[in-house]
């Protein structure tokens, strides 16, 4: 349904309440009547005598009785204390007491009464500096009673100095709280306060505490605070099974219309330690009409059959500065998602505050406000449509709503029986007034007179916000006992229900449209009804009328339009100021069009939202279309002929600039595997974004290069100089081929090849050896590649590398052998391989042989190549023997060579030396072994032995000095053991050429490195031998060349 079908459907309900209130007003005898209120219905007055009491908060207990709680005042008392009164169902005082906080120091009010469920009473509120209570208080105060206000225990309760500082120099103080009991007993307090204690602690903090219902102990507490949260306060608590339920309200910056945004929250906390289990923002949201702001107040909220609802009072600000008031609910789930929002305006756009707002137990919502003449009590279905509203008469001077806190001035009977208190001055005596008001009620001054009214349903929805707490602290609540003194006080008792004189009808006939630019002077009958005075004309205080009566029954008035939408007065006609016999009539005042778009410049695929106003009967566009918003998604002209509620036709125009240019990135693409590509948009962008980056390198500007491995949608985001952002999406196809493995790389041993397959799928293959099979042998080192095209086109490649060819182990196995007999005979192929294994399976590295035969072995090196050798034992041979004379002797000064009789392949003597024959010097025992061609070693050990031999000395008569190695030396030949020995050589001049101690030393016919001439030369050598006395010899020795 359009808003216009919504506003006709609630003018014709306008009209059918209307001759409902006719007829039932001429069902009255046109003379004076005298009234009463029936049993169930009552009014009363408590006061007490030149003091001051005043009743903030009233709640049902069993048995229908009334609890009534707030502060009373003695004559001329520096402080208030707190009071509690309880009334029977019909009214009257059972007991009405007082509590003094802290002897007389420091103010009191209790500002809630909660009904428990052992039958006692909880008595919650806050003490305050001065009189009268104003707020800024750092702490509560919680006093549990009985059933008949006996007092059982009292607590106060501190906002923690040590977090937040105190009342005197940091905190702003508790602004909201209220108190509620969950099913064990136990109290769960909320409240909300102001900090400024420090940058890290200045904000508004909501808070939940959990009490002992018992002791009143502090079970935890918890603080949370938004940074973004400008205002807001808690609205309900309430447990389900270990959680409990915590819904709110708060004001949240900033906002497009340089104001608050509102919003509500919803959080689950466990019982046991208040720990968050889900916490969810939802922020309020009217896309459609910029024009309004709404603003949020008297919040409440209740449990449902479903899950929970917040509910309260609206303000509709329009940019006129108009204040239209209505309600407003968001019910949620158990998971504290939003299931629907709704909002209603009502009909009285005077109304400066709505002071209570409330469902009953049926699911009515409760309207509590001021009005002009008193009270304003209504009741809405939750649909939305009015079922009853009545004027309570004012009785005394004033009628005060205000200063209540959240305290509840409306409260719930059984048998749909309702009670509104309020306070009022009569007779400077300050009183608190109570009306019970039942179903049947008729019309009455006791009750009040009923008043036409509807309501219209405005545009409201909510959106998600993810912003949660910023701030989560504990123990930030500090209790401590508190004592009270407990007095009765002496409240008196007033009936206000009084005889009063009616007429019979009244009915207002006049235009109740009135639209701009048409004319806005129009003229009003009054006809009544049996005897009544003159008709006094009047409205609801609307700044958009000004009366004129022209005669007894008949008035004009001239409307000032407003600037956009429409607003609701009403116009009253009294018929003899009775009060009682009135009849009201519902004027709609409409402004002329007002082109508005959200939007004046659109970009490609954009779009704008076009509207003349929300507030005509009938919308014409340019093409065709019939609704009050146009979406317009090209720039250009468009116009919409409107019909106002008067029947008078507007035509408006709309002007929308745009820019048309589409970024492209070309046709859809593919490639291959992990081939990469370029991906190009149309270049003379501002900017550019690719919005999937999945597999994606910026180049810069307008190219990316992509990677994709799997099928991709690329999508980039450029941006024009002017602001707009044109879109376009490129879908990368990805081709795949089957993949090539070769293995991996690999060496082997010389002989030996790897087999490389690269499969029979592919259509083609290019090996880098040339080779265009799927299958090759690689026999050598090296690198081998191979690319292969499958049938999509795409192509496989794979590398397999050849590191080694590794040589075949080497062995040192003779062909033949021959065994030597009683001699150990190894076969030794050699050291540091891995792996043998010989002929009969042993795997020793060496083999002995004792028998002829074939003996062969197999060994494996480190890199696992293996090579094969055989030896073949032919005969056992046996060893060499008598191969040397094993006895001699020789003198003492003298040598002997020792020397096999026959050769062999090698020697080893015991000195040492390893050829066929030595010169030993010394007698001992010398041993020789030999090898022979077989292989077969044999060992012999030669005795030499010492004997006597005579002394002798020789000299030579020549020697030949010309290098060949014969007779090149010239010395004496000596024989025996020689003690003393002088030789020395002289030339013809008697010149010393040689001499020498040593009988070893010889002249090589050179003097001073120069050869000597050809020639004789003359000797001298003194000697002596062991045993004999010494000689001197003398000679000559010829050199020869």
């Amino acid at each position: 349904m359009t808003l216009h079908s919504k506003y006709n459907v609630m003018r014709t309900l306008f009209y059918i309440i209307t001759i409902l209130l006719i007829n039932l007003l001429t069902a009255f005898n046109s003379e004076a009547q005298t009234v009463t209120c029936k049993d169930s219905a009552f009014r009363k007055a408590y006061s007490v005598t030149n003091e001051a009491i005043r009743g903030i908060h009233h709640a049902t207990l069993p048995n229908d009785v009334t609890l009534i709680t707030g502060s009373y005042t003695a004559a001329g008392a520096a402080v208030s204390q707190g009071m509690a009164m309880l009334l029977n169902a019909g009214g009257n005082i059972q007991t009405a007491l007082t509590q003094a906080l802290n002897g007389t120091t420091t103010s009191l009010a209790w500002e809630m009464g909660v009904p428990l469920k052992d039958g006692g009473i909880l008595l919650e509120g806050s003490p305050f500096i001065a009189v009268p209570v104003a707020g800024g208080s750092d702490n509560m105060v919680l006093a549990k009673t009985d059933a008949s206000l006996n007092l059982q225990w009292a607590k106060s309760y501190t906002i923690n100095p040590a977090l937040y500082g105190t009342i005197n120099n940091q905190i702003p103080g508790i602004v909201t709280h209220f108190v509620t009991q969950i099913d064990n007993g136990d109290f769960i307090l909320a409240y909300s306060f102001l900090s400024n204690f420090s940058p890290a602690y200045t904000g508004v903090f909501n808070s939940i505490a959990r009490i002992n219902g018992t002791t009143g102990d502090i079970i935890w507490s918890k603080d949370f605070m938004s940074s973004t949260q400008a205002w807001g306060y808690t609205c309900g608590v309430f447990q389900q099974g270990n959680s409990l339920e915590v819904l709110g309200f708060m004001e949240v910056e900033p906002d497009i219309v340089n104001s608050d945004i509102r919003a509500v929250y919803a959080m689950k906390l466990a019982l046991s330690d208040g720990t968050i289990e889900i916490m969810k923002r939802h922020r309020f949201s009217n896309i459609h009409y910029s024009g309004y702001h709404y603003n949020f107040n008297q919040f409440r909220a209740r449990k449902t059959t479903n899950g929970y609802e917040l509910y309260g009072e609206l303000f509709e600000d329009a940019a006129s500065g108009l204040s239209n008031r209505g309600f407003m609910n968001v019910q949620l789930d158990d998971n504290c998602n939003v299931v629907v929002a709704r909002a209603w305006d009502n009909d009285y756009t005077a109304l400066t505050e709505l002071h209570e707002t409330l469902i009953d137990t049926v699911g009515n919502i409760i309207f509590l406000s001021p009005g002009n003449t008193g009270t304003l009590y209504s009741i809405y279905a939750t649909t939305g449509s009015a079922k009853r509203t009545r004027m309570l008469n004012i009785q005394g001077a004033a009628n005060d709503l205000t200063g209540m806190g959240w305290g509840s001035r409306i409260a719930f009977k059984s048998n749909a029986i309702t009670t509104v208190m309020c306070n009022n001055t009569s007779s400077g005596l300050s009183v608190i007034e109570l009306a019970q008001l039942t179903p049947a009620d008729t019309v009455t001054g006791c009750t009040g007179k009923e008043m036409p009214s509807y309501n219209m349903e405005l545009p409201f929805g909510f959106i998600d916000d993810s912003h949660g707490w910023d701030m989560v602290n504990d123990n930030g609540l500090v209790a401590s006992p508190v004592t009270l003194t407990v007095a009765s006080l002496p409240v008196q008792e007033t009936d206000v229900c009084k005889t009063i004189t009616t007429c019979t009808g009244i009915h207002i006939s006049g235009e109740d449209s009135i639209c701009a630019p048409a004319a806005l002077t129009a003229q009003y009958t009054g006809r009544t009804t049996g005897v009544c005075a003159k008709v006094i004309w009047q409205t609801n205080t609307s700044p958009y009328a000004t009366l004129q009566t022209l005669t007894d029954s008949t008035v004009s008035i001239q409307y000032t339009a407003p600037d956009t939408g429409s607003v609701s007065l009403k116009l009253y006609a009294v018929a003899g100021g009775c009060g009682v016999v009135q009849d009201s009539l519902e004027i709609r005042l409409f402004a002329k069009a007002k082109p508005v778009s959200d939007k004046t410049f659109l970009c490609v695929n954009d779009s704008a939202l076009l509207t003349p106003g929300h507030w005509f009967q009938t919308y014409l566009w340019q093409d065709g279309f019939a609704d009050s918003v146009y979406k317009a998604r090209l720039a250009g002209a468009y116009q919409v002929k409107v019909t106002s509620w008067c029947n008078t036709d507007e035509t408006v125009a709309f002007t929308i600039n745009g820019n048309t240019s589409k970024v492209s990135l070309g046709n859809d693409t593919q490639k291959c595997n992990n081939d990469s590509l370029a991906l190009t948009a149309t270049p003379g962008y501002s900017s550019y974004n690719w919005l999937n980056t999945y597999h994606l390198l910026s180049t810069g500007g307008n190219t990316v290069k992509v990677f994709p491995d799997k099928d991709t949608a690329y999508i980039v985001e450029a941006r024009t100089t002017d602001g707009c952002i044109t879109l376009d999406t490129v879908q990368v196809a990805v081709l795949l081929s089957p993949a090539i493995t070769l293995g991996n790389d690999t060496s082997f041993c010389t002989g030996q090849k790897v087999v490389l397959n690269a499969g029979n799928v592919f259509n083609s293959f290019q090996w880098s050896t040339g080779a265009t099979t799927p299958i090759i042998e690689a026999t050598a080192a090296g690198s081998y590649q191979v690319k292969a095209q499958y049938s999509n086109g795409c192509f496989s490649a794979d590398t397999l590398v050849v590191n080694t060819v590794y040589a075949l182990p080497v062995l040192h196995m003779p062909d033949k052998l021959i065994v030597c007999r009683q001699q150990n005979d190894v076969l030794q192929p050699g050291a540091g391989f891995v792996t043998y294994e010989w002929q009969d399976g042993s795997s020793a590295a060496t083999y002995l042989v004792t028998q002829p035969g074939n003996y062969w072995v197999k060994v494996t090196d480190a890199h696992a190549c293996e090579t094969t050798g055989t030896t073949a034992v032919t005969r056992v041979a046996d060893k060499p023997g008598n191969f040397i004379d094993t006895d001699t002797a020789m003198c003492t000064y003298a040598s002997v060579v020792l020397q096999p009789y026959t050769t062999f392949s090698s020697y080893v003597w015991s000195t040492g030396a390893t050829q066929p024959s030595i010169t030993v010097n010394q007698p001992g025992s010398y041993t020789l072994q030999v090898t022979d061609t077989n292989g077969c070693i044999g060992e012999e050990v030669v005795v030499v032995s010492a004997k006597a031999c005579a002394n002798s000395i020789y000299f030579p008569s020549a020697f030949t000095p010309d290098g060949n190695g014969k007779n090149d030396q010239f010395k004496p030949l000596v024989t025996g053991a020689i003690l003393k020995y002088h030789f020395s050589i002289y030339n013809r001049w008697g010149q010393c050429i040689f001499n020498t101690d040593n009988p070893a030393n010889s002249w090589n016919g050179f003097y001073k490195s120069k050869s000597q001439e050809v020639g004789n030369y003359v000797w001298m050598c003194s000697y002596q031998f062991a045993g004999e006395k010494e000689k001197v010899e003398k000679g000559s020795v010829v050199l020869i060349r």
